[in-house]
């Protein structure tokens, strides 16, 4: 890199709040994208999360992943290549790679922030549907909302062309191509502005008010857990967009309006403001999948797989996120209870007893069938070798609900016997539990 750069506005060399935002634009970018990659495994690898709000989410966690990745390498590399001059004391002359590069990432960072926004507008129209809407008439259908993401998908890329002529590249630095001439420069703002911000959230208030006039009027004490649950996370979420978008585009407008370029101080000092304030614009891409995890109750469980590592625990413990995963083992009803007077044969009796009526599911989460040929405590010798680990986690879970049931029952000697009792692989270490007790 040119150990020289250019004196013209927004052309200086790294400063240190362009080194902090850049820090701050990478951090951001990572947590987003972390994010919106596990609400998007969420509902791939589950049918059930598949639903109406959850399909518009996905689309949401779309738009977001291909801003972030479009939006903070442009704004790094412009941070890092601002003002570069070569041995004549003239800007680094840009190439036809930097011009397609600086209109194509900065089209998309666009056409993409005007997806999200009309995506929030499906979502309070979604809101507002369940909290009125009494089975009267049908709920809209996952595949109706992915045909609706898909139509706003085109329309935001065919509305957003115009905007590849605004965009020009200067010392390796991508600017708008009107940032001297104040008239175009404001027509341009003004224009991103009102379609990504001002009239979509007008759009939004306007349903939540009929919604809530509706539900205040009709349905105010009939609202279940599971709507409350899905009102304030949309309502969360957008309350995030206005906080996270506000600023900026309201700094933008100050200085398409009231900063010349001929007064540098105050020219730089809104810039670095902008600057700061793009940065929390894109929080708001981060912040979402975080409300997704803590707003709605079975999107925690599916992040918490892989945040927490859960899922690998829920494969040693079985503890089934859904139906059809996992293996357990249901005891279905109470034991007996048993005397104290002759603890061993109490011991050996309340084993017996919960073998007989321990209910075993299959790995797939469906009841072994009872007429195929029985083998190590009441599960099956046919079942694949994939079933293994459900025999064994049965196994196991009975031997601590036999544990804990004679420690309550029987007298001191049987305090040996622990909820701590380790991983039993054979069928012979099963059968020596009231040796052991």
């Amino acid at each position: 890199m040119s150990e020289h750069y250019s004196s013209e506005p927004g052309m200086g060399p790294l400063t240190q709040d362009s080194l902090v935002t850049s820090v701050l634009m990478g951090i951001i970018a990572l947590v987003g994208l972390v994010g919106n990659m596990l609400m998007l495994r969420a509902c791939c690898k589950y049918e059930k999360l598949r639903t109406n709000f959850y399909t518009v989410f996905c689309g949401l966690s779309i738009a977001d992943m291909a801003f972030l990745l479009t939006a903070v390498p442009v704004y790094i590399r412009g941070v890092v290549f601002s003002g570069e001059v070569d041995e004549d004391n003239d800007l680094v002359k840009d190439t036809f790679a930097d011009k397609v590069y600086c209109k194509s990432f900065l089209y998309l960072t666009d056409a993409c922030g005007f997806v999200a926004a009309y995506l929030l507008v499906v979502l309070a129209v979604l809101r507002a549907i369940l909290l009125t809407n009494r089975n009267t008439r049908g709920q809209p259908r996952p595949f109706h909302l992915v045909m609706l993401c898909l139509v706003i998908y085109v329309i935001s890329f065919v509305s957003s062309i115009p905007i590849i002529n605004t965009v020009s590249s200067l010392g390796r630095k991508c600017i708008p191509k009107y940032q001297f001439v104040p008239e175009e420069m404001r027509k341009n703002v003004w224009l991103k502005s009102l379609f990504s911000l001002f009239l979509p959230l007008s759009l939004v208030i306007t349903v939540h008010f009929i919604a809530h006039m509706l539900g205040k009027r009709y349905f105010s004490d009939s609202y279940s857990p599971r709507e409350k649950e899905k009102s304030r996370l949309v309502i969360a979420i957008i309350v995030a967009f206005a906080i996270c978008q506000f600023p900026y585009r309201i700094v933008s407008l100050y200085s398409a309006y009231f900063v010349s370029i001929d007064d540098w101080s105050t020219w730089e000092m809104v810039d670095t403001l902008e600057k700061y304030m793009f940065c929390l614009l894109t929080v708001d891409k981060a912040v979402r999948p975080i409300l997704y995890s803590k707003l709605a109750s079975d999107l925690c469980v599916a992040f918490d797989e892989v945040i927490n590592c859960t899922y690998c625990s829920r494969a040693y413990y079985q503890e089934p996120l859904n139906d059809h995963l996992g293996a357990s083992l249901v005891i279905p009803e109470e034991a007996p209870e048993v005397q104290d007077t002759d603890p061993p044969d109490a011991a050996s009796a309340s084993q017996s007893f919960l073998v007989e009526k321990a209910e075993v599911y299959s790995y797939d989460g469906g009841p072994v069938d009872s007429t195929a040929e029985p083998g190590p405590m009441g599960l099956t010798n046919d079942e694949s070798s994939d079933s293994s680990l459900s025999r064994t986690i049965a196994v196991e879970n009975l031997g601590r609900s036999c544990d804990r049931l004679i420690s309550t029952s029987s007298s001191a000697s049987a305090t040996s016997c622990t909820s701590q009792t380790p991983l039993v692989h054979q069928q012979e270490e099963v059968e020596m539990l009231p040796e052991r007790v």
